[in-house]
């Protein structure tokens, strides 16, 4: 049961990568394809299969690398800071001198200096403390680190997303179209610029040449990676802000800047001027759908429930579903801190309460093993004060009810019945609606059904 809860709270968390996986991959994916080929199959089949080739590497090409880069890249960058001799799980903001860094209350209880004091007389923590003091006595060379590290997880996706993957599709594209040009399998209409074709190229080494040919002048192959080489040397940019705003972001928040670029480069990449205008409408409605829209929707069907069955739906179902909080919630000894400005000492001197367990769960809070709270982590207090405050008024609530377990019950499953059904609706819209409306724009504004950059 428990695997089922967790799955269910991964996919109802709109600040994880989680819910994107499953609408993304799961859902809007395959959908897409089928429509591709649908749409594209009106006016000819053969023009159907290059067009679906084409969204099938696009969509499940760019859907690896957005799901999977920003954590893998970030992964090789700790490992060159582990070798510099300092811990990467130091977090960028406990160095930043930027007042923008950290709220006032958490300049006032966090920073590399504050932790090494509160925790280098605490048993246990003592491997924590070291880190921190290396770093402390290394923060120039750790916040350059730090800056080459974001700026290779962002740079480097983008690039094989929004260039080199569409360029490395059109090239092949390129060659296999002229390929049935050839054969005389490509409608005439859809063959003016004969000459531009030269359709006498059919060995092995002139496709192959051609295919180089499209990334002769493309300045994305000149990219090779200099974000992630420039984790190495020691000129790095020194742009501590931009550091300590990524080092704030969840990794959906990563993966929305990277689809930003993503929808850059498509749009720079695009074959044709119709197919630019095409690719801007699709990514700016896939962003609004990705990132934006599964937040307004959860708003809006935890209020229906709240509003119609008199049920607060609005916690996690990790923490509906614990029965140490429930039983806490009963007899009314759940504590909890009452104020933003006493969370880190409530979890420091609590840290086996039932508080500070659910924020191991939800990750706002990093432990070390001897259960003290890591100080080399910085934990934002208002994220964790308002769930802190979620908790309480869904204690409140559960006990008016007079059957604590019943009403959790309810709401874990009215949650439940929200979390798909947010996933229906923006998948639905990312999957049927964004499509349709992008062929609808093709059909009014090109006056074609084929893709304008096969077009």
């Amino acid at each position: 049961m428990s695997l089922i809860i967790n799955a269910i709270s991964a996919i109802g968390n709109n600040t994880s990568f989680y819910p994107l996986l499953v609408r993304d991959c799961g859902i809007e994916a395959p959908v897409k394809v089928y429509q591709t080929n649908r749409q594209n199959a009106k006016e000819s089949s053969v023009m159907a299969k290059h067009a679906t080739r084409e969204r099938i590497i696009d969509e499940y090409g760019a859907s690896a690398i957005w799901l999977g880069g920003i954590p893998l890249v970030e992964k090789i960058c700790n490992k060159i800071i582990d070798k510099k001799g300092i811990s990467s799980k130091i977090n960028y903001k406990l160095l930043d001198d930027n007042i923008n860094a950290m709220s006032d209350i958490d300049k006032k209880q966090q920073g590399i200096d504050i932790n090494i004091n509160k925790f280098k007389n605490i048993k246990g923590a003592e491997e924590a403390v070291k880190d921190l003091e290396k770093a402390k006595a290394n923060k120039g060379l750790l916040k350059k680190l730090t800056v080459g590290k974001y700026t290779a997880a962002i740079a480097i996706p983008v690039a094989l997303m929004g260039f080199v993957l569409p360029k490395a599709n059109f090239a092949l594209t390129n060659v296999l179209f002229k390929r049935d040009a050839k054969k005389g399998l490509i409608p005439e209409k859809y063959l003016k610029d004969k000459k531009g074709l030269n359709l006498d190229i059919i060995s092995e080494a002139e496709v192959k040449a051609e295919y180089n040919n499209l990334f002769a002048n493309n300045k994305a192959k000149d990219v090779r990676f200099e974000a992630l080489n420039s984790i190495k040397k020691k000129g790095n940019p020194s742009f501590t802000g931009f550091a300590s705003f990524m080092t704030g972001l969840t990794q959906q928040q990563k993966m929305a800047i990277t689809d930003g670029g993503l929808g850059l480069g498509r749009v720079g990449t695009s074959r044709r001027k119709n197919e630019g205008i095409e690719n801007a409408f699709r990514m700016a409605g896939m962003m609004y759908l990705n990132f934006v829209a599964p937040k307004q929707i959860d708003k809006a069907l935890d209020k229906v429930i709240k509003g119609t069955f008199g049920i607060n739906p609005s916690l996690d179902p990790m923490i509906m579903a614990n029965k140490r909080f429930l039983a806490k919630v009963r007899s009314n000894k759940l504590e909890l801190p009452k104020k933003q400005e006493e969370v880190l000492e409530f979890i420091d001197n609590n840290p086996k309460s039932i508080f500070a367990k659910i924020t191991a769960q939800t990750g706002d809070v990093k432990y070390l093993k001897s259960g003290i709270r890591d100080p080399r982590c910085y934990v934002d207090t208002e994220k964790v004060f308002n769930l802190a405050q979620k908790m309480d008024r869904f204690g409140q609530d559960a006990r008016k009810s007079g059957d604590v377990v019943k009403y959790a019950k309810k709401a874990l499953g009215a949650k439940t019945a929200n979390i798909f059904t947010n996933i229906l609706i923006s998948s639905s819209l990312l999957a049927f609606a964004l499509p349709q409306a992008q062929f609808a724009l093709r059909k009014a504004l090109f006056g074609s059904d084929v893709d304008p950059g096969l077009a």
